[in-house]
C-alpha cells in the first residue's frame, strides 16, 4: 500500500463557502463528499474597471487587466484506490498523522498558504469537484473576464478643430463592433481526465453618459454613428444625445461613460450555472466645448 503525504499548518480546519446558485444546483455535499475540505471560495463583489487614454474619433477600446489563477500555486496528485492518505498536522502534537483509505481513485488538491493557511481538497476521480472548489473557479473566471473600456465617441468630435457647441445636440455612441463583443473566460481543472471547467460570459448591457447638462442612459439600440448628408440631426438613426451648457472657456469639460456588463457563468455539467454580479467599465475623454454668439434683433 502506498502513502500520499500532505503537510498542513494550523488553521486548516475549513472555510465557509459562499451561498450561491451552485449550492442549490449541486446539492448538499457535506464535508466535501465526506473527505477533508479546507478550501473555501467566495463569489466576488461587483467589479469596476477604469480605462483611459481615449481620443476623439475612432473606435478604440482598452482591454482591462484581469486577475491570475487562484490555482497557480496549487499541487495536484492522484490517490489510487487502496492507497493511504496521510496528513501531517504539526500543530497537534499528540495526533499529528491521520490516515484514510478509499476504494476508488481520488484527486488531491493542495494549495500552500491559500488565504493564510494551507488547504487541501479530496474528491473522487470522475466526480465534479466539491462546491467550494467550483465557487473558487467561478470567482477566478469572473476576475479574468476580459471586458473592455469603450472609447466615448461624439459628434462633433469635441477637439480644438471641431468643438462641441453649447445648447446644441451632441450625439453619443461607441464602436458598434466592440459593443457586439462577448467577453468570455474559462477556468479548467488542470487534471488529466478531469474534464470540468467553468466559463463566464459578459455582455455590455447599458451605457450611462454624463458630462453635459443631464446624464443620459442608452442601450445598444439607441447608439449609432452619426451619418452625414442624410438631412441633419432630425434624420439621425441615433437616439443617444446630450447637451453641454458651459463652454470650455469657463470650465474643463469631458464626456464620461459607464458601461454595465451583464455577467453569467456556466459549467461543463448542466446543473451548474447562473448570474454573477455586474461588471462596470468607466471611460472618460476630455472635450472642448465652444459657444456661438448670437445677436437677437
Amino acid at each position: 500500500m502506498a502513502l500520499l503525504l500532505i503537510a498542513a499548518v494550523a488553521g486548516a480546519t475549513g472555510a465557509d463557502a459562499a451561498t450561491t446558485e451552485a449550492d442549490d444546483a449541486l446539492g448538499e455535499q457535506e464535508d466535501c463528499f465526506g473527505r477533508t475540505c479546507a478550501y473555501g471560495g467566495t463569489l466576488p463583489d461587483p467589479a469596476v474597471y477604469v480605462g483611459g487614454g481615449f481620443t476623439t474619433g475612432g473606435g478604440g477600446t482598452r482591454v482591462i487587466p484581469t486577475g491570475s489563477s487562484v490555482f497557480a500555486d496549487c499541487n495536484w496528485d492522484r490517490l489510487l484506490a487502496g492507497d493511504e492518505l496521510v496528513i501531517a498536522r504539526p500543530d497537534i502534537a499528540s495526533i499529528n498523522i491521520t490516515g484514510s483509505i478509499f476504494d476508488v481513485d481520488h484527486w488531491v488538491i493542495f494549495c500552500p498558504q491559500l488565504a493564510g493557511f494551507d488547504a487541501y481538497t479530496i474528491f473522487p476521480v470522475g466526480d465534479p469537484p466539491p462546491v467550494p472548489v467550483i465557487q473558487a473557479m467561478i470567482a477566478d473566471a469572473y476576475a479574468q473576464t476580459p471586458v473592455v473600456a469603450f472609447n466615448p465617441i461624439t459628434s462633433p468630435d469635441g477637439d480644438e478643430d471641431l468643438t462641441l457647441i453649447t445648447q446644441m445636440t451632441t450625439f453619443l455612441w461607441v464602436d458598434e463592433a466592440a459593443w457586439a463583443t462577448r467577453a468570455v473566460a474559462t477556468i479548467s481543472l488542470p487534471l488529466p481526465g478531469a474534464a470540468f471547467s467553468v466559463s463566464t460570459t459578459a455582455v455590455p448591457e447599458m451605457a450611462y453618459w454624463s458630462g453635459g447638462d443631464e446624464p443620459v442612459e442608452c442601450d445598444g439600440d439607441d447608439m449609432h454613428p452619426y451619418v452625414f448628408g442624410i438631412g441633419g440631426d432630425d434624420a439621425q438613426p441615433s437616439d443617444c444625445t446630450m447637451v453641454y451648457t458651459i463652454s470650455s472657456a469657463l470650465q474643463e469639460n469631458s464626456v464620461d461613460l459607464e458601461v454595465v456588463w451583464d455577467v453569467s457563468y456556466s459549467c461543463s455539467i448542466p446543473v451548474c450555472g447562473g448570474p454573477l454580479p455586474d461588471i462596470t467599465t468607466i471611460s472618460t475623454r476630455p472635450v472642448v466645448v465652444g459657444e456661438i454668439q448670437a445677436v437677437e434683433n
